[in-house]
């Protein structure tokens, strides 16, 4: 049966991914609208990023340089996710 990864709401990088590489789970990607909470320091852990552009945040940051380099998709819904887990 093939990993699916999982789809976490928040990620706070406290110095490591928390043991990820040591469990041999399968990556968790990480789906935000503000790059500082969500986008970054979730690229900063290692982890696989979609950037969506929903509510006032997720528009605000849509078309930021910083956050499109980051990002590994944006997004416009969480319908999305379906055609991503397969990725």
């Amino acid at each position: 049966m093939p990993a699916v990864p999982a789809v976490c709401g928040f990620v706070h990088r406290r110095g490591s991914t928390s043991g990820l590489e040591e469990s041999g789970a399968p990556a968790c990607d990480t789906v935000g609208d503000h790059p500082a909470n969500d986008t970054f320091p979730a690229a900063e852990a290692g982890l696989r990023t979609a950037h969506i552009r929903r509510g006032p945040w997720g528009h605000l940051w849509g078309d930021d340089d910083r956050v499109r380099a980051t990002a590994e998709w944006v997004i416009q819904s969480l319908v999305e996710l379906t055609d991503i887990a397969g990725k």
